[in-house]
């Protein structure tokens, strides 16, 4: 009860700043664990997700309080909008980031699925038809035990209530504040989770492709039909004895391989003065002893 009589003491003693800043910090995290959630938590409900959202945002908040330049300044109505708008869309590009990193996996399976032309309908998706749901589902899930595995839920949660050190709440309206991080949610960790899917997909693509190829050359060599049918389920055979072979590969792929991206990317290391750039006194001057 000491930590929240102080957090209250210190909201209300910066008056209307700190309710912007508690509703900024709020915004960004519901908002960037709601959209993350797609890949990182998707049997988990709203409710549950909403109270996760607002754990985290109360323990980030003292740390908002004080690495944000908003809590001692004075802001309109307009200008409060736009910060709680601001960290609403930082908090999409953070979620974006995450589903991104989780769902490179699922990705590489829907690559597979539609170039080998499976095409499972269990009747849970109303898009079943012409897709790959199943093969995309199975690479989903075998993402997300490695991500799960390799503590990526723990790393997300605690590298948001970090990211308001080196992203603190208002930072977007600081016209001298460099932005690296927007440069890595744009291009750095979606490309990295597209090649990573390439990479997984290709080596099982190329299997089936040269079983394809030996199937059609035995065939018309021996002419014979095999029925309506055959080659699809052996094709199935192939892409599931290539996937239950890769599966260590694929589970550690969302965990060691894109978890130190999406750290950086998330809650980015704030900047260090140089030792060098401390002023000393110089001793030819004759500083003060």
């Amino acid at each position: 009860m000491d930590a929240l009589s102080v957090l209250a003491n210190s909201i209300e003693a910066s008056g209307g700043p700190g309710l912007i800043v508690a509703a900024g910090l709020l915004a960004r995290v519901v908002v960037g664990i709601e959209v993350a959630a797609h890949g990182l938590l998707p049997t988990v409900e709203f409710k549950a997700r909403l109270a996760l959202g607002l754990l985290v945002a109360l323990a980030a908040l003292p740390a908002a309080f004080i690495a944000s330049p908003l809590a001692t300044a004075e802001l309109t109505l307009s200008a409060a909008l736009a910060t709680i708008a601001g960290e609403a869309c930082v908090g999409l590009c953070l979620g974006l980031t995450v589903a991104a990193a989780v769902s490179a996996v699922a990705w590489a399976g829907e690559i597979l699925g539609s170039v080998a032309g499976l095409a499972w309908e269990d009747g849970e998706e109303d898009e079943a038809a012409g897709s790959s749901a199943g093969v995309a589902r199975l690479a989903r899930w075998l993402s997300l035990a490695g991500f799960l595995a390799a503590g990526g839920l723990d790393i997300v949660l605690v590298s948001l209530i970090d990211a308001v050190r080196s992203m603190p709440v208002g930072f977007l309206s600081g016209s001298a504040t460099a932005l690296p991080t927007f440069e890595t949610w744009a291009v750095r960790m979606p490309s990295m989770a597209i090649g990573l899917a390439v990479s997984l997909a290709v080596p099982a693509l190329a299997a089936v492709l040269v079983f394809q190829v030996v199937a059609a050359l035995a065939l018309r060599t021996a002419s014979c039909d095999p029925g309506p049918g055959m080659l699809h389920a052996a094709t199935a055979l192939i892409v599931l004895a290539t996937i239950f072979v890769n599966a260590p590969a694929w589970s550690r792929a969302a965990g060691p391989r894109l978890l130190p991206t999406l750290v950086a990317a998330i809650a980015a290391p704030a900047p260090v003065p140089s030792p060098r750039s401390v002023a000393t006194p110089d001793a030819s001057s004759g500083g003060h002893r």
